[in-house]
């Protein structure tokens, strides 16, 4: 009989790529024959640090997996009730998704708690973080110390652990990665007007995604191809000031769509169905959830050379790569993608690449230590 397998963090209705990474992983935990819960949170962040306008989406599919909201990470007095909840199941392993130190004091907490008679395996999206925290390392390390082994999806990830964690721990590394997402259908896309030189911008707004760069390229690239145009989809955490005023400038106004808000699942087809390629102008990576998205739809990304970006985009067979927070180079690289007829090749070497990056390869890759 294979092993009980107990989530703990965000899950659906929680919405972002922690809670749908976190989702699709223990879906297909569930195919292989696991038992899955997963355990969450009742309230998320303080509404006074939320950058955002909303925390959940109804309507996010739970795939009928077992979820139960059990605690909020920045009340102590909360914590005791995800142990005993979790005591309750009995699980032989538990998966914690890792990605902020805000959430570091009641994880490490928790784990504590369970520890010896459960595994702890941290799934770490996140460990050098790109917004500062007052005492973030310290939070980590705490964290980290309940782990039995720790989970990692890029190369960057696994160097920057081993600045926090013991030499004699590197052993309980297990070097995993994104794997493309398979829960877009076309059966959900919406119809726009396509134009041929369409390229997207996708995802939450924050500022080291670099989206200030894009906007300051993209007239560099109207020069060249008069009839490209710029989407942009997503809810911008911070001020919108700077973007609005970057839009602004760029003419003609109808050059630019930008629907500065949350894109729910249902919708995400539809941008990358009718783009012809993904640009990722981040300051800063450890690996992104967005290109996974776009090879799901079979588009090319063009993307900074950061952090584990290069470990997903392989230069000039899936994508191009260009140095970070260069306008020039980023322009350069969007007009020799459309000026070179790359996107059909490009989309054909993803094609071709899938079989490798499964949800299935990745719960394969854990299997020794679940």
């Amino acid at each position: 009989m294979k092993n009980n397998i107990a989530f703990l963090g965000p899950a659906p209705p929680f919405r972002g790529g922690i809670s749908s990474f976190a989702t699709q992983l223990a879906r297909e935990m569930v195919k292989c024959g696991y038992d899955v819960k997963m355990f969450s949170f009742f309230k998320q962040y303080p509404q006074v640090i939320f950058p955002g306008k909303e925390q959940l989406d109804p309507d996010m599919d739970t795939y009928n997996l077992d979820i139960e909201a059990c605690f909020t990470p920045y009340l102590p007095h909360t914590w005791k009730n995800a142990v005993n909840k979790l005591k309750e199941y009995e699980p032989d392993v538990l998966v914690v998704s890792f990605w902020i130190p805000l959430m570091a004091p009641a994880l490490g907490w928790i784990c504590s708690m369970l520890k010896p008679s459960v595994k702890v395996i941290y799934l770490i999206h996140n460990i050098d973080f790109h917004e500062k925290w007052p005492l973030a390392k310290l939070f980590t390390k705490y964290a980290m110390r309940s782990a039995s082994h720790y989970m990692t999806l890029s190369e960057k990830t696994v160097s920057d652990l081993k600045q926090l964690i013991p030499h004699n721990r590197y052993s309980a590394i297990i070097k995993g990665f994104h794997p493309i997402y398979e829960n877009y259908s076309a059966e959900s896309l919406i119809h726009r007007k396509s134009v041929e030189h369409t390229i997207l911008f996708f995802g939450l707004i924050k500022a080291y995604k670099g989206l200030d760069v894009l906007l300051k390229a993209f007239p560099l690239v109207l020069e060249h191809i008069q009839d490209a145009r710029l989407v942009i989809a997503g809810e911008i955490y911070g001020d919108d000031t700077v973007y609005d005023e970057l839009v602004k400038q760029i003419q003609p106004r109808t050059a630019v769509e930008a629907s500065f808000k949350y894109v729910p699942d249902s919708e995400v087809t539809g941008y990358f169905h009718n783009s012809n390629v993904c640009v990722i102008p981040y300051k800063s990576a450890t690996q992104s959830g967005v290109i996974s998205i776009a090879f799901a739809h079979n588009l090319p990304v063009i993307a900074s050379d950061v952090g584990g970006i290069s470990e997903a985009i392989e230069d000039g067979v899936n994508g191009l790569l260009v140095p970070a927070d260069d306008v020039e180079a980023l322009s350069n690289a969007i007009i020799r993608y459309f000026k070179e007829n790359m996107q059909a090749k490009m989309a054909e070497n993803i094609r071709s690449s899938k079989s490798t990056l499964t949800w299935e390869a990745l719960v394969r890759n854990m299997e020794s230590v679940l």
